[in-house]
């Protein structure tokens, strides 16, 4: 199945050149759009769309019509009505996916906070490691709605997320600060490296 998409996906990228200056500009909005919404659907389904409405807009500019004149709308409302027909993905799968880089994110951080040549126990707050899971989970959320909301508005989106960024990795800097020796657990300092 992933040589399917690999040669949906490479096929895509040789057919977008020979699109001209207007046509192109139309479909990178509706594969920005589509792309936004990657998670929410099955990516088989929307790669094989997407190179399905490619074709069909190369031929309509081998006809001579523009891929507005040709779909009768712009490039965000056709994504949109393309995905309100399209096949959801199963939400096990979005959870597994949120879950293994949150779960990266906390293995991460643990680690790095070892002190790899100290004999002094680690010392780490359950509670600084909830609210990361909390704060990720908000954040994750918020950043996918938001730029559902923004598609096609780039500058815009690109300071939103430069502004979500901030505050996330300033929250997590603050409940570090203030909350690393609330609860605190000491590790043994063999057992926390190993």
């Amino acid at each position: 199945m992933s040589d399917k998409k690999e040669k949906y996906r490479q096929q895509i990228l040789e057919i977008q050149e020979k699109l001209n200056a207007e046509n192109r500009v139309y479909f990178d909005k509706f594969y920005e759009t589509m792309g936004v919404n990657m998670l929410a659907y099955k990516e088989e389904i929307m790669v094989e769309t997407v190179y399905t409405l490619l074709l069909d807009l190369l031929d309509a500019q081998y006809g001579g019509e523009t891929a507005s004149a040709y779909f009768g709308m712009d490039a965000v409302d056709m994504a949109k009505k393309m995905l309100e027909k399209m096949q959801r993905e199963n939400p096990r799968y979005m959870l597994k996916v949120a879950a293994f880089i949150m779960v990266s994110g906390l293995f991460w951080s643990y680690f790095s906070e070892i002190k790899w040549f100290s004999a002094k126990p680690y010392q780490f707050s359950w509670v600084v490691y909830l609210l990361d899971i909390v704060i990720y989970l908000i954040f994750a959320v918020l950043f996918y709605r938001i730029m559902q909301l923004l598609i096609g508005r780039k500058i815009l989106s690109y300071v939103i997320l430069w502004l979500m960024l901030c505050l996330m990795i300033g929250t997590f800097v603050l409940i570090s600060l203030f909350l690393k020796d609330f609860q605190a657990i000491a590790v043994p300092a063999l057992t926390s490296k190993v």
